[in-house]
């Protein structure tokens, strides 16, 4: 650990410990519950993504995935959609349009010829046949699905056959990755064949099937980037999207990023909310206002505004579009899969950020973070053991540490049920896990039990949070619980708690989430600046003046977001 890091923020030498000196116990259930966090990061970019590649990366699917099981269970390259097939033929000496000056912009690390990639196949008249540029996307398709099935060692780590959607509307980002359960899978879907989710959803449907080996989930990531257009429930024209499509969403869209090297996806401070959590790790106003120019910021960026938003969509007809659990992932550029470290972080878009400097002395930059890790609950390291995790969203999010976190609710929880030597396999007996709806009501209100036990390689826990939201006649309302606090600077090593909630309306649509918060650690910004050598009492040194300001973080408190339990009148 660095010292001097520890110093600047004023942890280790205003006296106490690091981390924690204990080994968290794990609760074995019987073998038919998922007894097993396995931590995985289904969000990582290589040099097949025309940005990436623009960012300077090297690394293929086959390399990503080398690298990346060496820090994690189980990974998927989500390599764009868009421009496969031109980015290959821009790299790939002799190709058609190789010679181009799109290309060798491109080969030169011109960043600004991006959103000039659609000359070479897709505009009219195109510099290279669209055939030469379908033929160039499948092949690289099969090498993506070929390191997949390379890389997946059942019981050891595990691969998904995966790609991102990028649809970007005007300056709102709108993009989801599409996981596959298996290796019979369609080939990937760009924004320039579908302009709109629900055409996604509709090719899925189409090519996917479950009777042919093939079931995929959806999910989408950074919403804090969309300018307040993810989670709605209205079309186009204003009006309520049809239940049909609420239903589509529903079902395809089962999971949520919540947490990314782009920052906090879950709320965003002032904006429909007081919870004081909401500042963690947030994306500057530029990037989250309404328009790039306004001071506006509207809550329909952020999942706990799409889980409110659902809930009252579904007391109204019937179906809840926004029904989703949470995950963590990187967006990582690098093709380094859960490269999550505060102390480590080398940045995660190649050239753009691997240099202190170029970190911290741009507000964007400073503002990102390594990212964070999908954490599954399930009986066993394969793919079809975690993908059906993934679907009844017995999942939970982490800002990058390794927290285990487990979620309980039901309505005969025992008060005791933290003392009991079979907690888990009661748990399951007596309720339902994270990302599950409450059987119908059998008592009058409703208890949950939070299990949270701290990283060994990371400090102690600090609170146990529940998040509770509900709808009344279509008017969503919130409200965050401590119900659990840690009397000791470095947090606890483990922390559990029977919460039922005293507020409980058997009449009315609610959901609950928990949060669990790590004791302080220094940010990576801290080490960044305790690595430069800066001294705040003499000054910072030119393009370093943000590790003295106090415009940028020097500590954090990880996380975990468990996933939803939702009731149902």
């Amino acid at each position: 650990m660095n010292v001097r890091a520890l110093c600047i923020v004023g942890l280790l030498c205003a006296g106490g410990a690091y981390g924690a000196d204990t080994t968290p116990l794990r609760t074995a259930p019987d073998a038919a519950y998922p007894n097993n966090v396995y931590f995985g990061d289904l969000h990582v970019h290589t040099s097949y993504s025309f940005d990436a590649y623009g960012f300077g990366t090297r690394r293929d699917p086959a390399g990503s995935y080398e690298d990346t099981k060496t820090r994690l269970d189980f990974a998927a390259v989500t390599d764009h959609a868009e421009y496969l097939g031109e980015t290959e033929l821009c790299t790939t000496p002799g190709a058609p349009g190789y010679d181009t000056q799109i290309c060798q912009r491109l080969r030169d690390g011109d960043q600004s010829v991006f959103s000039q990639l659609s000359a070479l196949c897709l505009r009219n008249p195109p510099l290279v046949d669209p055939a030469v540029c379908a033929d160039a996307t499948a092949e690289v398709w099969d090498r993506i699905k070929a390191a997949a099935q390379a890389a997946n060692v059942p019981g050891q780590f595990t691969t998904f056959i995966a790609y991102e959607y990028s649809l970007e509307l005007s300056d709102s980002k709108l993009h989801r990755n599409v996981i596959f359960s298996g290796s019979n899978v369609p080939r990937p879907i760009p924004r320039s064949e579908e302009r709109d989710p629900e055409g996604l959803w509709a090719s899925l449907k189409a090519n996917c099937k479950p009777a042919f080996g093939c079931d995929v989930v959806v999910i989408p990531h950074t919403s804090n980037a969309s300018r307040g257009t993810f989670f709605s429930v209205q079309g186009g024209t204003g009006n309520f999207v049809s239940p049909q499509e609420a239903s589509r969403r529903g079902n395809y869209e089962r999971l949520v990023e919540i947490y990314q090297n782009k920052g906090n996806s879950e709320c965003y401070p002032g904006v429909n909310t007081t919870d004081e959590g909401c500042e963690f790790e947030k994306l500057p106003l530029v990037r989250v206002a309404d328009h790039a120019n306004s001071d506006h910021v509207s809550p329909q960026g952020f999942a706990r505004e799409g889980l409110k938003l659902g809930i009252g969509y579904e007391e109204l007809f019937g179906v809840n579009p926004f029904q989703f659990g949470f995950i963590g992932s990187t967006d990582n550029h690098n093709g380094q899969g859960g490269a999550v470290d505060e102390q480590g972080y080398i940045g995660n878009t190649g050239a753009n950020d691997d240099t202190i400097i170029k970190r911290m002395g741009n507000e964007v930059a400073a503002s990102y973070s390594p990212g964070g890790l999908a954490a599954v609950w399930a009986t066993e390291n394969t793919r079809k053991a975690i993908f059906d995790s993934l679907k009844r969203r017995e999942v939970y999010a982490t800002s990058g540490t390794r927290m285990l976190a487990r979620f309980f609710g039901g309505w005969t929880l025992p008060a005791d049920l933290c003392s009991r030597p079979q907690m888990i396999k009661l748990a399951y007996h007596n309720g339902v896990p994270m990302g599950s709806v409450l059987p119908p009501m059998a008592a009058q209100k409703p208890a949950f039990l939070i299990s949270a036990q701290q990283d060994p390689a990371s400090v102690g826990l600090k609170q146990l949070q529940i998040i509770k939201g509900w709808s009344i006649n279509n008017e969503q309302f919130e409200q965050i619980y401590t119900i659990k606090e840690s009397e000791v600077p470095n947090g606890a090593p483990s922390m559990c708690q029977v919460w039922r909630d005293p507020d409980f309306d058997p009449a009315l649509h609610a959901f609950y989430y928990a949060r669990v918060i790590e004791a302080t650690t220094p940010r990576w910004s801290a080490y960044d600046c305790a690595n430069a050598q800066v001294d705040c009492a003499v000054g910072a040194p030119p393009g370093l003046e943000r590790c003295c300001d106090g415009t940028v973080p020097m500590t954090l408190e990880e996380r975990a977001w468990t996933s939803p339990i939702w009731y149902v009148p």
